[in-house]
């Protein structure tokens, strides 16, 4: 059986969690798919480098949607990327 990959193990943890986006800052759920993406090395990393390279693989599969929010009123860079599954889930 191969193994998943990072955005499988993603779209995995979204379902669990009755959600169709992350974005950045949402610790718990990108430390869950690092934690099961047992293949990878992502546990060991810096968080900051960890959740980055998450949303760098989802971003390339095509099987999720780029996209920004704004976090409110703070000052300089207030937006953060945000994955949305392309494919609603059931």
């Amino acid at each position: 059986m191969p193994r998943k990959t990072i955005t499988d193990t993603a779209i995995e943890v979204l379902a669990e969690n009755g959600r169709e986006n992350i974005w950045w800052g949402d610790l718990p759920m990108l430390d869950e798919i690092a934690a099961r993406a047992t293949h990878t090395n992502l546990l060991s990393l810096n968080p900051l480098l960890r959740h980055s390279r998450i949303l760098d693989a989802l971003e390339r599969s095509g099987k999720f949607k780029k996209g920004y929010i704004i976090l409110g009123e703070m000052r300089g860079n207030n937006k953060t990327r945000c994955m949305t599954l392309k494919q609603r889930m059931g």
